[in-house]
C-alpha cells in the first residue's frame, strides 16, 4: 500500500505531496474521479494558488471530475476562502483548492470540502482515499461533465464587507505582505470597493504579485526571518499596523505600529472581544494550546467560550454545533459564522482596521488590553520515541497532582497561576508543548524549566526545524 503514491499524499485532513513524486497529474485525475463519486456530485468548484504545478494539477483534477459526469465551476487563480465562498454561493456539491499553503514551492496539494463549504466527514475522506487509490470508479456514465470558467469575486467582496462593515478614513496606513501568494488580486478588489465607500487607507504592498517561485522565500509568516521583513517595513513606513498572509491567504498575522508581532492567542483574544462585544451572549471557539487571555476576553465581553481540538475540521464542526459567532486558532486561522463557519484571512485585517479607526487607539494599546500580563512560551516542539508514554508520565507526576485536567486535545494541566498543554502532532512525530502564566515572566520561565526538565529526563529532545 505505501508504494502507491496516492496513499502517500493523503494526510490526516488534507492531501499534500511533492509534485512529480507522490503528487502527479495521474494522482490528481484519480482524486477528481474519486471526489465526484464520493460526493455523488453534479457540480464541484475548483481553484488554485500560484504554484508552478497548479495549472497542470488543476487540468488533471478537472478532467477526472468531468469523467464521472460532474461539471466543474473553475475559478482559476484564487484563494482557499474564495473556493469556500463559491461552493456555498453556487450551491455546489463540493470544492477543491489546489495549494500547499505555506509549504515549499515544490509541494502542492488539495483542500477538499463538501456542500455548504463543510469539511468532508471522516467517512467521506476515507472513501475518497480508497477510491482514488484503486479502480473502483463508476463507468458507462450517460455523459461527461464540462468545465466552465467563472468568477464570484464581486459577490465574495460584497459578502466580506457585509461581515466586517467599514468606517470612512483617509488617515490610516497599512503594510500588507502577500509573500507572492494569491491574496493580491482579491485584496485589490476589496481595497477598490472600500475606496468606493469612502474608506481609503494608504496601503503599502509587499511581494504583491503572485509568483509560484516565491522569490522572497516560502510564504510562511510564522518564520522569524519573514516576520522581520514585515516588521521592518511597518517601522520604516510609520504604518499603523502590518498584515502578512500565507500563499492561499486562509491565515493572516498582525504586526503593531512598532513592528511587534502579535502572537496567535492575542490575535484570537482581540477578535473574540470585538465580535462578542457586538453580539452579547454569543459563543467563541478556541483551541486549548494557550487560553488565559482568550478566556479573560470572552468573560469581559459577557460571552461564552468553547474549546475545540486543533485543526480546521474540529474548529468548524464545533462552531456549527455551538452556533458560535467566531473561532480562532494560534496558527492564524480565524473562523466566522457569517462566512459558512470557515476560515478567512481577509476578514480579520478588515476588522482590525475598523477597530483602529473607531477607537482611535494604536494596535499595541488594543493588544495590551487583552494581554493583561498573561505570558506564554509559544509552541515548543520535542522529538520523542513514545509520545503517549511521556504524556502519561506528565499526567501522573506527583508535583502536578493538584492540577485541573482536560483531555480535549492532548493533556491540559491547569493551576492557579499557570497552565500547560501538551499534544502529539497530527502531521509530524513530535510533541507540541505550550506553557502560559498569569503574572511575571520569571514565573513562566520557572515553569518552562520545570516541565522541560521532565521531558528531557524521559528522553525527549528539542526539535530543530
Amino acid at each position: 500500500m505505501t508504494s502507491n503514491p496516492t496513499n502517500r499524499c493523503f494526510k490526516k485532513y488534507d492531501i499534500r505531496g511533492v509534485f512529480g513524486e507522490n503528487l502527479t497529474t495521474i494522482v490528481a485525475y484519480d482524486i477528481g474521479r474519486a471526489l465526484a463519486q464520493t460526493l455523488e456530485a453534479r457540480k464541484i468548484v475548483v481553484g488554485f494558488d500560484c504554484r508552478l504545478s497548479s495549472p497542470d494539477l488543476s487540468e488533471a483534477l478537472c478532467n477526472g471530475i468531468c469523467a464521472q459526469g460532474c461539471d466543474v465551476a473553475h475559478l482559476g487563480l484564487s484563494g482557499t476562502e474564495e473556493v469556500y465562498f463559491a461552493t456555498d454561493a453556487l450551491a455546489a456539491d463540493g470544492g477543491v483548492q489546489i495549494t500547499a499553503s505555506h509549504n515549499p514551492a515544490d509541494q502542492n496539494g488539495f483542500k477538499v470540502i463538501g456542500p455548504q463549504a463543510r469539511p468532508l466527514s471522516a467517512e467521506e475522506f476515507t472513501r475518497l482515499k480508497v477510491l482514488a487509490s484503486g479502480t473502483f470508479f463508476k463507468n458507462h456514465l450517460p455523459k461527461l461533465g464540462a468545465t466552465l470558467e467563472i468568477s464570484t469575486r464581486r459577490e465574495y467582496v460584497d459578502r466580506v464587507l457585509a461581515i466586517t462593515g467599514f468606517a470612512r478614513t483617509t488617515s490610516k496606513k497599512v503594510v500588507v505582505n502577500a509573500g507572492n501568494g494569491v491574496v493580491g488580486p482579491a485584496a485589490d478588489a476589496i481595497i477598490a470597493e472600500l475606496a468606493n465607500r469612502g474608506c481609503t487607507p494608504e496601503i503599502i504592498k509587499m511581494a504583491w504579485e503572485p509568483d509560484g517561485t516565491f522569490p522572497f522565500g516560502v510564504p510562511n509568516p510564522l518564520l522569524k526571518s519573514n516576520q522581520e521583513i514585515t516588521a521592518n517595513a511597518v517601522k520604516s513606513a510609520g504604518a499603523d499596523f502590518g498584515v502578512a498572509w500565507d500563499a492561499d491567504f486562509d491565515r493572516c498575522f498582525f504586526f503593531d505600529e512598532t513592528g511587534k508581532f502579535v502572537s496567535g492567542e492575542l490575535a484570537v483574544a482581540l477578535l473574540a472581544r470585538r465580535l462578542l462585544s457586538h453580539h452579547k451572549g454569543a459563543t467563541a471557539v478556541y483551541d486549548p494550546r494557550a487560553v488565559l487571555c482568550i478566556e479573560n476576553s470572552i468573560k469581559k465581553a459577557n460571552g461564552r467560550g468553547v474549546i475545540a481540538k486543533v485543526g480546521h475540521v474540529h474548529q468548524k464542526r464545533t462552531m456549527r454545533e455551538a452556533d458560535a459567532i467566531y473561532g480562532g486558532e494560534l496558527s492564524g486561522h480565524h473562523y466566522f459564522r457569517e462566512f459558512m463557519c470557515c476560515d478567512s484571512g481577509m476578514i480579520p485585517w478588515l476588522v482590525v482596521l475598523r477597530m483602529l479607526i473607531e477607537t482611535g487607539k494604536p494596535l499595541s494599546e488594543l493588544v495590551d488590553e487583552v494581554s493583561l500580563g498573561f505570558r506564554s512560551s509559544g509552541e515548543l516542539n520535542y522529538q520523542c520515541a513514545d509520545s503517549k508514554s511521556l504524556i502519561d508520565k506528565l499526567n501522573e507526576d506527583k508535583s502536578f497532582s493538584d492540577a485541573g485536567r482536560s483531555w480535549v486535545d492532548g493533556l491540559s494541566l491547569d493551576f492557579k497561576s499557570w497552565r500547560l498543554n501538551v499534544r502529539s502532532s497530527s502531521t509530524e512525530n513530535l510533541l507540541r508543548l505550550n506553557i502560559e502564566a498569569a503574572g511575571s515572566e520569571d514565573l513562566l520561565q520557572e515553569r518552562i524549566r520545570e516541565v522541560v526538565a521532565l521531558f528531557v529526563s524521559n528522553g525527549a529532545r528539542p526539535h530543530v526545524s
